[in-house]
């Protein structure tokens, strides 16, 4: 097993609402340097037409390490990546309809509530 060095956390929060879904998902995304974005976390939201269903995530704000694949690897050599570090985009979806992702930067002093609307 490979276990990541720990990390402390910082929370991200929204709703979503939609005047048709019943339900949606609201998926974090943290894109690595020189690719490929990760879904770091992700979780399903109750709309109780035609109102809104909060959501909310827990996000590590330490850099993501990294290291190279290789077939049988004696070992492995983990790498910060530190451009990544609090850098995250929140993606919601119901009924079909992707909204764009909202950029996250958890290093902010101040953290606002996200909202997607579907309809």
């Amino acid at each position: 097993p490979i276990v990541p060095p720990p990390a402390s956390a910082r929370a991200v929060t929204g709703t979503v609402a939609s005047t048709t879904a019943t339900t949606a998902a609201v998926r974090a995304l943290q894109a690595l340097t020189g690719g490929p974005t990760v879904e770091v976390a992700w979780a399903a939201v109750d709309v109780p037409t035609p109102l809104t269903g909060a959501f909310g995530f827990s996000l590590p704000i330490e850099a993501p390490v990294r290291a190279s694949f290789l077939n049988r690897p004696t070992s492995l050599i983990f790498a910060a990546d530190t451009a990544a570090a609090s850098r995250y985009t929140i993606e919601a979806s119901a009924g079909g309809v992707v909204k764009p992702p909202q950029a996250v930067d958890l290093s902010a002093a101040v953290l606002p509530a996200l909202t997607f609307t579907f309809p």
